[in-house]
């Protein structure tokens, strides 16, 4: 089986900058399958060891980029595995991962914000053989006080579910090789004007094969994929960033026929907003903010989220985590015992008819990042359906 690994702490970086994002038409930055055409390292990456991709100056990514936000898959050869992200140049987080996957010749995906290295660079680390491809949604660059690129954070909101029932939306599963719309602009909390792009949790379910599912603004549908779905009716969650297109809406794509649904944890501001330093992203080490896995020495709540049941996690304060943090910027493990689903949301908040990460057997392990507003006294609380242990790591923070 496949561990999550243990809490480390490493030290601050030197100087912390506020950054402030700018979103993308999702382009491929690498792939290490050789009969793929983009760029970066070919070949299997071997188990205990990392490649190095390049990331500033490549594509729409300046020069100056300080991190970058990569849709990362694995596809595992044959064994679990986890893979590390980390900037290249520094050491590398010992112990953490940012993705998760426990069957072999299963493709996994998880959004990940990654700080760049000195040299322009980003490094992956694997514990087992495997392929890594990244696709970029957006990069951060320093800024101080700003319109666009901060990124607004919100209790969340179900923005559609294609699914019968009372939620928005269109309704109907994505047809296989088809496209749906998706209004967003003026839904779910994203204000009607000064919003470039939107952070979603976005859900596939019930497909009718394996599959995957693309987000996108408008235009050509890029050659990208937000989802992997391994088998049929399977659910798997994905964070996603999308730009808002035009007219206001984004575009999703599923290869074999899916439903899908989307909660809104919040979006990036354009250059009509009002110009303050609230939602700029701050990047900190990579560091495990809670877990509730007994023998860990993490902070948080110990012992498994019986079914059913809420646990209240410390963010702020703890692990570089200011208390003035509006938000935090995290990767989310959820162990599950059985199927179903964890929710995380603002502590003093009602909480929401949401999900942030779906298990679909017992055992499974499933990652998913997060961007999510903090409540009272920087506080989340975290809602289990079924038993399951969870960890929190962070790679940074948003101003209030």
């Amino acid at each position: 089986s496949v561990t999550v690994e243990k809490s480390v702490s490493l030290p601050p970086p030197a100087e912390v900058e506020s950054s402030a994002l700018t979103s993308v038409t999702p382009f491929r930055l690498f792939d290490t399958r050789p009969d793929e055409p983009a760029p970066g390292p070919k070949g299997t990456v071997t188990g205990d060891t990392s490649i190095d991709v390049a990331a500033a100056g490549v594509g729409p990514i300046p020069d100056d980029a300080t991190a970058v936000a990569v849709n990362l898959t694995v596809v595992a050869l044959d064994a679990p595995s986890f893979v590390t992200a980390w900037p290249t140049g520094t050491p590398r987080p010992p112990e953490l991962s940012a993705l998760n996957v426990i069957t072999p010749g299963t493709a996994r995906a998880n959004l990940a914000i990654i700080p760049i290295g000195a040299d322009g660079d980003i490094s992956l680390y694997t514990l087992r053989d495997a392929h890594l491809l990244g696709d970029v949604v957006g990069y951060f660059t320093e800024s101080d006080a700003t319109s666009a690129g901060r990124i607004i954070t919100q209790t969340p909101q179900r923005l559609f579910d294609t699914r019968p029932g009372p939620d928005a939306g269109p309704k109907g599963a994505i047809p296989a090789d088809g496209t749906i719309v998706i209004d967003v602009a003026g839904q779910a909390g994203v204000p009607p004007t000064g919003a470039d792009a939107v952070v979603l949790n976005l859900t596939a379910t019930e497909s009718t094969a394996p599959s995957f599912v693309t987000a996108w603004p408008e235009g050509d549908r890029p050659d990208t994929s937000s989802i992997n779905l391994n088998s049929a009716g399977e659910t798997v969650a994905n964070m996603v960033i999308v730009p808002i297109g035009a007219d206001g809406t984004i575009r999703l794509y599923a290869l074999s026929s899916t439903h899908a649904l989307a909660d809104v944890l919040g979006y990036v501001t354009d250059d009509s907003a009002p110009s303050s330093t609230a939602g700029l992203f701050v990047p900190i080490s990579p560091t495990r903010l809670f877990d509730t896995r007994p023998d860990e020495p993490a902070n948080g709540p110990k012992g498994q989220i019986a079914a059913d049941t809420t646990i209240t996690t410390q963010i702020a304060n703890v692990g570089g985590i200011p208390a003035t943090a509006r938000g935090v910027i995290m990767n989310l493990t959820y162990v599950s015992s059985a199927p179903g689903f964890v929710t995380l949301w603002p502590t003093g908040e009602p909480q929401p008819t949401t999900s942030n990460i779906n298990a679909f057997t017992a055992g499974d392990v499933r990652p998913n990042g997060a961007i999510l507003q903090l409540g009272t006294d920087g506080r989340l609380d975290a809602y289990a359906l079924t038993p399951a242990h969870l960890i929190g790591d962070a790679s940074g923070y948003l101003l209030d």
